[in-house]
């Protein structure tokens, strides 16, 4: 009897999950590996943490199968059953990330500005003004010609 996966058998709530670790095979030893979960949110395509023996008793997995019907348990298997300790809050990670990018656009554009500045500064162009120089009118590209100038073939 399987005694790491027998806690199944006098707990309900408890379903049976397959991870995987790594996609793609050649880097992953074991393509799959069983493991137990409390949590009734979990569902498959899930980040979840797992307990394993290596990087501090924790690791990062992917849910590829979820509950009895997709997952079926081998009471007399010798496979160790581990535990999902729970989802990886990926939607605030998301948030983090997006803030970060805001704030580094925000940061980069300040810098720009101060870069401007004091190179208009350190050579004198402070107080010059190019009003009447309009760069983007200069380049232009003229429109394509309406269909009353095309000549008729």
């Amino acid at each position: 009897m399987n005694l790491s996966a027998s806690v199944m058998l006098v707990e309900d709530s408890i379903r049976p999950a397959r991870v995987e670790y790594d996609p793609t095979n050649d880097r992953n030893n074991n393509p799959s590996k069983f493991f137990k979960c409390l949590d009734p949110t979990v569902k498959s395509g899930d980040l979840v943490i797992v307990t394993t023996s290596t990087r501090h008793g924790m690791t990062v997995a992917k849910v590829v199968a979820i509950g009895y019907e997709d997952v079926p348990v081998d009471f007399d298997s010798s496979e160790t059953w581990g535990w999902i300790v729970g989802p990886v809050p990926s939607a605030q990670h998301d948030a983090i990330l997006a803030t970060e990018k805001s704030i580094i656009g925000r940061v980069s554009a300040a810098n720009a500005n101060k870069m401007k500045a004091e190179l208009k500064a350190a050579m004198g162009l402070g107080t010059v003004s190019f009003a009447d120089l309009d760069l983007a009118k200069a380049a232009a590209i003229p429109a394509p010609p309406s269909a009353k100038e095309t000549p008729e073939a």
